[in-house]
């Protein structure tokens, strides 16, 4: 298993080369509102390059388009992580929770009875981990989309009903937790200057 450096360095940040939206500012943070570290999948067979494209364009958050991508960092099939946004930029991910929530999304279709590729989905646990340690948010902040109030779910009648699977409904997201949260004992008993 990789170190919490190890990881860190595997990161690729691309930050400065995707494009941005020509006339929209990218709002920011302050990093210390941080609270979450939210879980996405593309749901389309999108890369990065395409998943920004789309975010730039009229799209189903905005008519005119979003500032930036808008996910932080992103996950390719082969298990590549890249950094696409520095922390104080507040992305359009997750509605009223984008100012305290920094969101990470895998270039997964999340068809059902589909599960990530697994160095896919063991490059998430560490992605999610890894921000976990960095921004100092507890585990249990560590949410799919789905589990979000209003983006990702609503109550009718006293039923919970889904408005995404996101980030796929074969994903179970306690276990998930679980597996991140062994990873940060790992590194946190390592004794590393994680911060």
């Amino acid at each position: 298993m990789l170190n919490f450096t190890e990881f860190e360095n595997s990161i690729l940040d691309i930050s400065q080369e995707l494009p941005v939206h020509p006339t929209k500012e990218i709002p920011q943070r302050n990093t210390e509102e941080i609270d979450k570290i939210i879980f996405h999948c593309t749901a389309q067979p999108w890369n990065v390059w395409e998943v920004t494209d789309y975010d730039l364009k009229p799209n189903h958050i905005d008519e005119e388009g979003c500032p930036c991508i808008t996910y932080s960092y992103f996950i390719e099939k082969d298990g590549t992580v890249y950094k696409c946004l520095e922390p104080e930029a507040k992305s359009w991910h997750v509605g009223k929770w984008n100012a305290t929530s920094l969101g990470f999304c895998i270039n997964f279709e999340a068809l059902p009875e589909t599960f990530p590729p697994k160095v896919q989905f063991q490059k998430a646990v560490f992605l999610a981990a890894y921000l976990s340690i960095k921004f100092k948010v507890e585990t249990k902040n560590v949410l799919g989309h789905r589990e979000l109030l209003e983006t990702g779910f609503y109550y009718e009648n006293g039923e919970k009903i889904l408005r995404k699977e996101c980030p796929g409904i074969s994903i179970n997201l306690d276990k998930f937790r679980m597996e991140v949260e062994i990873v940060k004992s790992k590194w946190l008993s390592q004794k590393l200057d994680v911060i």
